[in-house]
């Protein structure tokens, strides 16, 4: 993909994720072409990006549509995600060095000064928090597979508006577990976060 698509495709895919595009409104591509200044080749070329990816249903004769978000969906997508995240965690304790630590270290103070009503900076941070950690892992693979999981989970996170309040909590709990090379105990913490956000989703539904 050329760069030009490829911030085609970013532009869009947040626009998904952060739910400026409702679940299942349209995407037009003669108008999003218009938008880009592109031919509608590079607009169908990243909307099966993504289709494959799970955010947009392609329908012959009716087009693009942003894809909803369903119990079933998202329980495969739950079993899914603890699974990869129990397998970051041991490559994580493997292959960080310093930087990644001192990269969620900067990451915890940004936390700590962030107001407690500014939800948006706080699920940005959340983000943050693990993409540190996939790049800590030196699996190029896991890291795109388990980031295209989480940014499903962010989306979900968007819709109800979800407030990542254990964060400071579990920021330095993080830590603190890399520091001591504790594979099972950032195993543990990582589950745990998801547990606790599948919590809130039903709580608020």
């Amino acid at each position: 993909m050329t760069p030009a698509n490829n911030h085609i495709y970013q532009q869009l895919r947040d626009r998904i994720v952060t739910v400026d595009y409702k679940p299942g409104e349209p995407l037009n591509e003669k108008r999003l072409a218009a938008e880009f200044n592109v031919s509608r080749t590079p607009i169908r070329e990243t909307l099966i990006r993504l289709c494959g990816d799970g955010f947009v249903r392609l329908t012959p004769r009716r087009g693009a549509h942003i894809n909803d978000v369903n119990l079933q969906d998202f329980k495969s997508l739950i079993d899914y995600r603890i699974l990869l995240e129990k397998g970051l965690a041991p490559l994580v304790i493997a292959h960080m060095d310093d930087a990644h630590i001192h990269q969620l270290e900067q990451l915890h103070q940004t936390v700590q000064k962030a107001p407690a009503d500014q939800i948006k900076a706080l699920m940005g941070c959340d983000t943050r928090y693990h993409a540190i950690l996939r790049s800590a892992a030196g699996n190029p693979l896991l890291e795109r597979g388990l980031g295209n999981i989480q940014l499903h989970f962010t989306r979900v996170e968007y819709l109800i508006r979800y407030k990542p309040k254990r964060l400071p909590v579990e920021l330095p709990q993080t830590i603190a577990a890399l520091k001591e090379r504790d594979g099972r105990k950032l195993e543990q913490l990582l589950v745990e976060h998801v547990h606790f956000f599948v919590k809130q989703v039903k709580r608020s539904l």
